[in-house]
């Protein structure tokens, strides 16, 4: 099993900032499917993880009572 995740953080200026957000996840699976032709045709584990996610954020806050935030 592997995961990793980071984030990077970006300030544009002082009310402008940007985040970066990314996973990567994998997973050999537990469960084998034991049909004669499960192999050939790349199913013979049934519970692998393979999995990639991003995020960005776009973040403005012109005074101290206002934020928003763009996703």
């Amino acid at each position: 099993k592997r995961r990793v995740e980071g984030a990077l953080n970006v300030p544009f200026t002082d009310a402008v900032s940007g985040r970066l957000s990314v996973l990567y996840a994998e997973r050999d699976g537990y469960t084998r499917n034991l049909f004669a032709d499960a192999k050939a045709r790349g199913i013979d584990e049934l519970d692998d993880q393979d999995v990639w996610a991003a995020r960005a954020q776009l973040r403005f806050a012109p005074s101290a009572g206002l934020e928003v935030l763009a996703q």
